[in-house]
Parts: C-alpha cells; sequence; structure tokens
C-alpha cells in the first residue's frame, strides 16, 4: 500500500494497493510473537547493454523511476515526485506546472522527449544521448524544442483513458503519446525515446530527470521529416 496526498497542507491521504501476492500456504503467528516479512520490488531492462545495432531494440525504466517508488512507499511528506509519471500534459501552451519566471516555455520538458542515440539503455542512464560529448552530432538530453533545423515542436500529451488488463498473457498496460512538429528545413532521424518525470521535492521545484529510456535498432529508426509532423507513442507495460 501506499498513499496520495489529496492536500499538501494537511495530513490527507487515500491508500492505494500497488501490488498483492496469494501465499501457497497460511502462515501461523502465535501470540506474543513477530512476524516480519521482506518484499522486494525487482525491475529488469529489455536485453539489458546489449548492442541495439546488432541485436535490436531495448529499454525500460531506469534507477530514477525506481527510487521515485521507493519514495513513494517510505515517505509521507510533502518531499515526493510530484508528478511521478509526468502525465501532466507538456507542450507549447502547457504553464500548469510552471510557477517561476525561469521555467516559462519549459513544460516540453516532462512527457516523451526524443534523442539521436541509441546507445544501449542502462538503468543508470540519466537523460537521453548518454554517450554525448563535444564530437558528437546530438545534444545530452536528446532534440531540444524550437522551431530551428534539428529541433522539434513538443505538443502536448496524451494518454489512454483505460488501463488494458490481458488476463490471458498475464499483463496490463497503457500508452503515451506525443506529437512532435519538424519546422525546420532539415529531416530528423529517432534513434531514442524517454519520458521525464519532475524530480523536484518543493511544490514548485522543477527538476526534471529521465525515468525510462528505449533505443531503437537501424530497423525501427524513424525520421520526421522538415515540415512533417509525427505522433510518437510509448506503451507502459507491466507483466505478472
Amino acid at each position: 500500500m501506499t498513499h496520495i496526498n489529496v492536500n499538501r497542507h494537511e495530513i490527507n491521504t487515500i491508500a492505494t494497493l500497488y501490488a498483492r501476492d496469494v501465499l501457497p500456504a497460511a502462515l501461523n503467528l502465535p501470540n506474543g510473537k513477530t512476524l516480519t516479512l521482506d518484499y522486494e520490488c525487482r525491475f529488469e531492462l529489455e536485453n539489458f547493454n546489449q548492442d541495439t545495432d546488432l541485436n535490436g531494440s531495448n529499454g525500460g525504466f531506469t534507477a530514477e523511476f525506481v527510487g521515485a517508488l521507493r519514495r513513494q512507499a517510505v515517505e509521507n511528506t510533502n518531499t515526493n515526485w510530484r508528478d511521478l509519471m509526468c502525465i501532466a500534459g507538456g507542450g507549447t501552451s502547457m504553464t500548469s506546472l510552471q510557477r517561476r519566471a525561469s521555467e516559462i516555455n519549459k513544460g516540453w520538458h516532462l512527457g516523451l522527449r526524443l534523442g539521436q542515440s541509441n546507445k544501449f539503455v542502462s538503468m543508470t542512464d540519466t537523460d537521453l544521448s548518454p554517450d554525448a560529448t563535444q564530437e558528437t552530432p546530438y545534444n545530452i538530453g536528446g532534440i531540444m524544442h524550437g522551431s530551428g533545423d534539428g529541433q522539434l515542436i513538443h505538443h502536448g500529451m496524451i494518454i489512454d483513458d483505460q488501463v488494458t488488463i490481458d488476463e490471458a498473457n498475464n499483463e496490463a498496460y497503457f500508452n503515451l503519446a506525443r506529437v512532435f512538429e519538424n519546422r525546420g528545413t532539415t529531416d530528423i532521424t529517432i534513434k531514442e525515446v524517454g519520458i521525464y518525470a519532475n524530480r523536484g521535492d518543493d511544490y514548485d521545484e522543477w527538476v526534471p530527470k529521465l525515468v525510462a529510456r528505449k533505443a531503437l535498432a537501424p530497423a525501427d529508426q524513424f525520421t520526421i521529416m522538415a515540415g512533417q509532423m509525427r505522433k510518437v507513442n510509448y506503451k507502459i507495460k507491466m507483466v505478472v
């Protein structure tokens, strides 16, 4: 169980069930005895550390996401991830998360973002283009928001209204999506997709962090041509 703080000025929470196991047999706890339970949450990346050029696309949640879940479980103060999955919108007209003058027009920092490096995904990745250097043609953090060459307009986020339950395959999933627009004069090839959430502790603190990343094999890469708009989907799936 974890909580959702519905009023940041008061201890007013709603308990939420995150996971459940049914034991194969009942445990007897005698009067006066103590039972200690350890519950391990394990996260794995698809084809961890593989060469994406040779072995195909890979990706998954990063250590930032795992740390965020842990904080949701152990902390009951306002020092928490305010927008864990960053489904707050973010885009050309996004202002609701911007409390300070220095954050104006930065709503695009949250949600889906694209990049041009397909280095294999590691849980320790903290940004898109983790191998970016001064010699590489791409920027750490991926493609910037803008209308110039090498930039993309980041429009608002879209999320499925409902979670799809696939009982036959013991999985549940929903889709995130964002529309990107290339207003420049050069085509842009996309080699990675990431999700950014706000890591800020305080109510109005702005600290976007990478919580998931997908590195694309050559066959999965795609190009957003000059003058083109492209909708990009990212499926979040939990497998039992």
